[in-house]
């Protein structure tokens, strides 16, 4: 059998008040091969969870880490506070992976968000992602309810829209235009 796990003398152990070390954990060993189970068995406080809570973060310190990107750019932050700004509950259009900021952000709604929170969801997000690219059909219809179009860079990276004349740009910063229906 192929050996996944061997745990050796493990310790775990916390301070005490009188300066001590109190070991819940104090030399636990075990292997695990392939298709094995093992159930750690014992009295209220014996250690169990400690030594299963142990293993859990040796395993994450031993994983390699990705650093999270989640970011909007200065022009996108400035944007969604010009959004704050604003009397709440208008609609604003904007790339699917902004759409997720601006409701938490400045208290709009928007074409579409979240997926488990934008109703017709897949429809809308292909909507949205075509309105940006050129392609929708009849934009003039989609754009009814919708008072701001926000084109910065992740709207860009979809395409190049042809914005209809009823919005004007009403805030501008670095790569983000936002625009207003009349």
């Amino acid at each position: 059998m192929t050996r996944v796990l061997d745990v050796r003398d493990l310790r775990v152990s916390f301070p005490a008040p009188d300066g001590h070390r109190f070991h819940p954990v104090d030399g636990v060993s075990f292997s695990l091969d392939r298709g094995e189970t093992l159930a750690l068995v014992g009295e209220s406080g014996s250690g169990k969870s400690l030594t299963s809570l142990a293993l859990l973060v040796q395993c994450f310190a031993l994983a390699q880490q990705h650093p999270a990107h989640l970011f909007v750019s200065r022009g996108e932050w400035d944007a969604l506070m010009y959004l704050r700004g604003q009397p709440g509950g208008a609609v604003v259009l904007a790339s699917p992976l902004m759409g997720l900021f601006i409701p938490a952000w400045s208290d709009q709604r928007v074409v579409f968000g979240h997926p488990h929170e934008t109703l017709d969801a897949a429809m809308r997000e292909h909507e949205v992602e075509q309105f940006f690219s050129g392609t929708l059909s009849d934009a003039e219809a989609f754009l009814i309810p919708v008072d701001y179009i926000l084109a910065g860079p992740r709207e860009r990276a979809l395409g190049t829209p042809t914005l209809p004349n009823n919005y004007r740009p009403v805030f501008s910063e670095g790569d983000v235009t936002l625009y207003a229906r009349r």
